[in-house]
């Protein structure tokens, strides 16, 4: 009985010895530059850019795993990476299949730019490699993606087209067609610094429950995910939008696409409140942004309008910019079809006047619709409609009466100063619809 327990132990320890070793001979073999050349070549054909590492290890403690360090992707601009880690899943591996447990990307500065350029090479590769004539018998090269459990995005930095950087850690378990099952993200610095988003999949498998905390309130909802007959991809879903910051939001958005200038202020602020409907169709997900079309009702309490006073231009019945319009409530609907905004049946109120009209916002955030204003009694003696053009951009609005509107209001105060201004340009405006353009804008 001594004999085989000795005989064990003496197996033990050649065993411990012989994987020790070679343990010890992967490790020194994966740091040489021979085999970082190796896997920088096959990444860059992978990629479609030429990528670049500083350090390839292997780790044993706390967990084992592949570590590729200080990796760069020569896009345009760069992306750079600090770290990434692989780790396999072991049963699997012992059993001789390749199962990745978790994928930890550390400090990964990305861009809106360097992925467009990303995405460009491969297409680019991709339809090269289609164009060339493979000889008989050939096998073409298959890259197989191996979807990790789970992905960890560590510190990670996100640069908008301008260049506004917003960091973030992101935390996602997986299935096998890379969609997650578990979704937790958290902004550690940016124009939206403490947002939390939280997404869970629903039993059926198609649907995710969203969560998001942002600028002071909470948009919750359902996400949809079709199966599509043909090709393409398609999202829906539907959130309701309670007790946010809309000056936030839009001051977040300014700073995203450069608009911001150095002025702090948003162009509007107040308490938004929202019921939406949402689709996004596209062939892959890259596009889903352009594709998205969207359908609100909102109501903004305590609104204010920078860049706006309502009751100057009224006053005038001139060119009117600058200026703060506050309104007790903004309420209307939205719609979005790409990146084109349509406010639609706004209806303005507050002490001092009422408003309502439409306003289209274009991608470039140029302003294009028509208003009509009413002052209260106290004002200008009686309530009269007065149409107003919405001209400039978001971050400088601009009002101005239509030509008819303007002739009218010039007739009016001749005939009746004070009030008859308002009411001649409200009839001039109304002639100039019945003649059809006869004045033009």
């Amino acid at each position: 009985m001594r004999r085989i327990g000795r005989w064990l132990l003496l197996t033990f320890v050649l065993t411990s010895v012989l994987l020790s070793v070679a343990l010890f001979l992967l490790v020194r073999w994966v740091g040489t530059d021979d085999f970082r050349s190796r896997v920088q070549a096959q990444a860059s054909e992978v990629a479609g850019r030429e990528v670049r590492l500083g350090e390839v290890t292997v780790d044993v403690w706390p967990l084992p795993a592949v570590a590729l360090n200080r990796v760069e992707l020569a896009t345009q601009p760069a992306i750079h990476i600090a770290r990434i880690e692989v780790r396999p899943v072991l049963p699997a591996l012992f059993s001789g299949r390749l199962e990745l447990s978790t994928l930890l990307v550390r400090q990964a500065d990305l861009s809106q730019a360097a992925l467009d350029d990303l995405r460009a090479a491969q297409r680019s590769s991709r339809k090269s490699q289609a164009g060339q004539a493979q000889p008989p018998g050939a096998v073409a090269d298959v890259v197989q993606v191996i979807v990790p459990r789970r992905v960890v995005l560590d510190s990670a930095t996100w640069r908008s087209g301008n260049g506004s950087a917003t960091m973030f850690n992101a935390d996602a378990r997986l299935d096998l067609q890379a969609l997650p099952d578990e979704l937790n993200l958290t902004v550690l610095a940016g124009s939206l610094q403490g947002t939390r988003l939280a997404v869970q999949r629903m039993p059926t498998k198609a649907e995710w429950d969203l969560d998001l905390e942002i600028a002071g309130g909470t948009v919750k909802g359902r996400l949809q995910l079709p199966q599509l007959p043909g090709p393409g991809l398609e999202l829906t879903g539907q959130f309701e939008t309670r007790n946010v910051e809309l000056g936030v939001l839009l001051r977040a958005q300014q700073l995203e696409q450069g608009a911001g200038g150095a002025d702090p202020r948003a162009a509007m602020g107040g308490k938004l409140e929202a019921s939406t409907t949402f689709r996004a169709r596209a062939a892959d997900w890259g596009g889903l942004r352009e594709g998205l079309q969207t359908e609100s009702r909102f109501v903004v309490h305590q609104a204010v309008i920078h860049g706006i006073d309502l009751v100057k231009a009224v006053r005038s019945v001139g060119l009117s910019r600058g200026g703060v319009t506050r309104l007790d409530t903004l309420a209307g609907q939205v719609r979005t079809r790409g990146r084109t905004v349509e406010l639609r049946n706004l209806v303005a109120s507050s002490g001092a006047l009422s408003a309502g009209g439409q306003v289209t916002i274009a991608p470039d955030r140029q302003l294009q619709g028509r208003i009509e204003v009413n002052l209260g009694a106290k004002m200008v003696g009686t309530a009269v409609g007065v149409p107003l053009l919405v001209e400039g951009t978001l971050d400088k609005p601009q009002l101005r009466l239509t030509r008819a509107a303007l002739a009218g209001a010039a007739i009016g105060t001749l005939i009746m100063p004070g009030v008859g201004t308002g009411a001649g340009a409200t009839l001039g405006d109304k002639i100039s619809n019945g003649l059809k353009g006869l004045f033009g804008k």
